[in-house]
């Protein structure tokens, strides 16, 4: 199969799929599922994931620990000396956005 065409048919596949997604997260299923009602049974979860701090992690522990067997993990200590941890503070994005509405899970 030439790459065109797979990316092509994997273009439309997405496509298909996200239109699908849409219909799921219209406000009546939400509403039927009674999901705007309750958020708080979304709190109340096992947290069974692993955590690595990046800077204790060499590239070969994290590929034969994490990458090939295909295990989830939380990588932490990334973002240490990035600057929108300054710059994007939930005050600041309050006030810059206070009047913004934002799409959750759409494109």
């Amino acid at each position: 199969m030439e790459d065109n065409e797979f990316f092509h048919r994997a273009r439309k596949r997405i496509k298909e799929v996200k239109k699908k997604l849409d219909l799921l997260n219209t406000k009546e299923l939400w509403t039927q599922q009674g999901y705007a009602d309750n958020f708080e049974r979304f709190h109340n979860f096992v947290d069974n994931c692993e955590r690595i701090d990046e800077s204790k992690c060499t590239q070969r522990e994290f590929i034969s620990k994490y990458e090939l067997p295909y295990k989830p993990v939380v990588i932490t200590g990334c973002q240490e000396n990035w600057k929108a941890k300054e710059k994007w503070t939930l005050e600041k994005l309050a006030r810059k956005y206070r009047n913004q509405k934002f799409k959750c899970g759409r494109r």
